[in-house]
C-alpha cells in the first residue's frame, strides 16, 4: 500500500467538520462537571506535569473504570473528558481519566509507561477511591485504546501489584499495528522507527494471558481504523482469548466520544453490559 493510500487510511487532520464542536462540547460539559463532590481533580502519579488523573469516588469495594484519551500521543488533555467518565461514576464505578505526556516531549514508549504508572498509582489507592483493584475495567479511546491494549497483559507483580486483576478491556477506535503510521505524516511527530512499532503493537504480542476485550468502531472511521478493529479481534480470538468487536452505524473517529459520554446511547449500553458481565 503507497504512503498517499495509509494517510488516507489513518490521518485524521481536517478531516471532519465536527472534531472541533464536539470535542468543544465535551469540555464544557467537562467543565460542569468540575465541582462534583465526588471528584478528586488533578492527582498525581508521576513526577510530571502532565501525569495527573481525576477520580469519581465511591464508598467502597466498587468495580473501578479507567479512561485513557486519544490524540496520537501528541495532542489533548483529559479535562475534554471528564463528561466520558462521569456516566460510568453514576453507574457505580469508581470512574478514573487519565492524563500522560505527549510528543515531543516524550517518546511513545515513555507515555505508554506513563500510562501504566497511573495503573499501578490507582491499583495502589484503590480502597482509598472506594475501589477493589481485583476489579479493574480499562478502557480508552484511539491512541488510548492502543495503550489499555498494551497493558491489559501487563505482569503486574513486577510493579509489586498482588492483587490488581484487570477484568475487561474496552478498545475504543484504536491502533493495535503501529507499523502503518511509520508510512503516514504522522511519523514526524511520532519518530517510530520499525523496531519500536513492532515492539509496541499489541497485534503482535497475543502469548500472555489477557482479560476479555471488547473492540468498538464507529461505520463511518476510515476503512483504517475498522480494519483495526476488525484484525485485532480476528487475532484475538485465534489466539484463545475472549473478544468480541461492535461496529457503530452513524458514528466516526469524534462523534464516537459523544456516544460514550451518553449514557442513553447504544455505545455505553453495550459497553456496560460487557463490563458487568466481567466483574
Amino acid at each position: 500500500m503507497s504512503n498517499s493510500d495509509l494517510e488516507e487510511l489513518y490521518s485524521l487532520r481536517g478531516r471532519s467538520d465536527t472534531r472541533e464542536l464536539i470535542y468543544a462540547e465535551l469540555r464544557m460539559r467537562s467543565e460542569e462537571l468540575s465541582s462534583r463532590p465526588d471528584l478528586l481533580s488533578d492527582l498525581p502519579y508521576g513526577a510530571t506535569p502532565r501525569e495527573r488523573l481525576d477520580v469519581f469516588v465511591q464508598k467502597e469495594n466498587s468495580p473501578i473504570f479507567i479512561f485513557v484519551h486519544g490524540g496520537y500521543w501528541r495532542a489533548l488533555e483529559k479535562d475534554i473528558f471528564l463528561a466520558i467518565c462521569a456516566p460510568f461514576a453514576d453507574r457505580g464505578f469508581v470512574a478514573v481519566n487519565v492524563e500522560y505526556g505527549l510528543r515531543p516531549n516524550f517518546t511513545v514508549p515513555e507515555i505508554v509507561e506513563q500510562v501504566l504508572s497511573a495503573i499501578t498509582f490507582i491499583a495502589d489507592n484503590a480502597a482509598r477511591f472506594g475501589g477493589r483493584a481485583d476489579r479493574i475495567v480499562l478502557c480508552g479511546h484511539s491512541a488510548g485504546g492502543h495503550m489499555v491494549a498494551w497493558a491489559a497483559p501487563e505482569n503486574w507483580r513486577t510493579r509489586c501489584l498482588e492483587e490488581i486483576q484487570i477484568r475487561a478491556v474496552v478498545q475504543i477506535s484504536g491502533i493495535f499495528d503501529l507499523e502503518p503510521l511509520r508510512q503516514t505524516s504522522i511519523n514526524e511527530d511520532l519518530a517510530l522507527d520499525a523496531d519500536t512499532a513492532r515492539r509496541l503493537s499489541p497485534f503482535y504480542h497475543l502469548s500472555r494471558p489477557r482479560p476479555p476485550t471488547l473492540g468498538v468502531v464507529g461505520r463511518l472511521e476510515t476503512k483504517g481504523f475498522i480494519d483495526q478493529t476488525r484484525n485485532f479481534n480476528t487475532a484475538l480470538q485465534a489466539a484463545g482469548h475472549t473478544s468480541q468487536s461492535l461496529i457503530v452505524e452513524g458514528l466516526d473517529h469524534f462523534s464516537i466520544c459523544q456516544a460514550l459520554a451518553d449514557e442513553n446511547s447504544t455505545v455505553f449500553s453495550h459497553i456496560i453490559e460487557f463490563m458487568k458481565a466481567q466483574i
